[in-house]
């Protein structure tokens, strides 16, 4: 789902499919989670649980990562970045090192997740963006830490190789707390 800060207090949805995805930290099912399901199902809005919400949260993660990291490096928006052959690569390296990372943290991601994600990307709007991307443009703090920074030093610290997601977090580290004050030119 993308969505961007419209106003003070509301927040748009601009694409992308919308449903919430919720389940037990524990793990398993539950009363409650079964209770929310249906109030939300009966409101119309689309929900599912899951029995292992840690791996729907890395999924999840995955996908921000890709999808936020690179359309922030690049300026590009997804259609962009799809349509050429090695910033498409550049994509699916981002997602299987996060997916490498959550194994790494004891997470069942599968295998074919992130060949998964990268089909769904080629589905979506082709003038989609990340947050991370759209705070960049507008000059805005970035989640950089949060995203390709987290995978970047749960990374190192698991030994497990991310050198797109460390290039990416390298990259936007001048970023992240807004636009940069540049030197002006002589």
């Amino acid at each position: 789902m993308s969505s961007f800060i419209q106003g003070p207090g509301v927040v748009a949805q601009a694409g992308g499919p919308g449903k919430l995805v919720f389940g037990e930290l524990a793990g398993g099912e539950s009363a409650r989670t079964a209770e929310l399901l249906g109030t939300l199902q009966r409101a119309g809005i689309a929900a599912e649980t899951r029995s292992d919400i840690r791996v729907a949260l890395w999924e999840k993660f995955i996908f921000i990562c890709g999808m936020s990291g690179v359309t922030a490096l690049t300026r590009l928006p997804l259609g962009a970045i799809l349509a050429d052959p090695e910033t498409a690569a550049l994509m699916r390296a981002t997602l299987d090192e996060v997916a490498a990372v959550a194994r790494a943290e004891g997470v069942a991601v599968t295998d074919q997740f992130p060949e998964q994600t990268f089909g769904f990307m080629r589905k979506l709007e082709p003038w989609l963006r990340g947050s991370m991307a759209q705070d960049l443009l507008s000059g805005r703090r970035l989640e950089l830490e949060t995203l390709n920074g987290t995978v970047a030093r749960l990374g190192r610290a698991r030994g497990v190789p991310v050198p797109v997601n460390w290039t990416i977090y390298a990259a936007l580290r001048p970023f992240a707390g807004g636009a940069p004050e540049l030197p002006e030119q002589a």
